[in-house]
């Protein structure tokens, strides 16, 4: 279900095994394992040397997931099972967490209304947040989106949960240069 690093580092032993999944609802355990939730069959993926709130942001974005869904074989009820090759070819943006970057980033979620986030990412683009470039903005805001839901989820309101989620599914398409158009096709899938 995840890949550490380059495909060359990617190791069947930091898999448990495959899970059968119909939504992305991915959380972190108390183990530290991320689990897919609400799955028909779950499993747990090992972090080894990957950040865990980057990791479940990133996994729970709807372009990840997206692409994921056509290459995994489909099972009953709209599950479908995330093998471990699949995983091992998703493209999973290498992160390197940078402290005082990363301090910015918490401070605009916590100063700012996500509404107003949202706003920001969707409208302007996730580079006009700070003046870092746009891959360490949106993969250090993937990680505060993902750390914050992790440990106040019930603090949300599902609208607020809503608009972290666009926020998430934006930094992924700038990451990988999707357009409006991109991501709006990926929606139908």
């Amino acid at each position: 279900m995840a890949r550490v690093g380059e495909p060359t580092d990617f190791e069947n032993t930091k898999i448990v095994t495959g899970s059968m999944i119909a939504h992305r609802q991915f959380a972190i355990d108390t183990d530290e394992y991320i689990v897919a939730t609400g799955s028909g069959n779950a499993r747990a993926i090992t972090l080894g040397d990957l950040d865990q709130y980057y990791t479940l942001g990133f996994l729970n974005a709807e372009p990840v997931f997206k692409y994921m869904k056509p290459l995994c074989p489909p099972k009953q009820n709209g599950y479908f099972e995330i093998s471990i090759e699949v995983a091992s070819d998703l493209p999973y943006i290498d992160f390197d967490l940078n402290s005082d970057l990363y301090t910015a980033v918490c401070m605009i979620v916590d100063q700012l209304d996500v509404s107003e986030i949202k706003t920001i990412v969707t409208d302007e683009g996730v580079s006009s947040l700070l003046t870092a470039d746009k891959k360490s903005t949106a993969t250090h805001l993937i990680r505060a989106v993902g750390e914050v839901l992790s440990a106040n989820y019930d603090q949300y309101s599902a609208s607020d949960r809503a608009d972290l989620e666009v926020i998430v599914n934006h930094c992924v398409g700038e990451l990988f240069n999707l357009s409006e158009d991109d991501l709006t096709a990926l929606e139908r899938i």
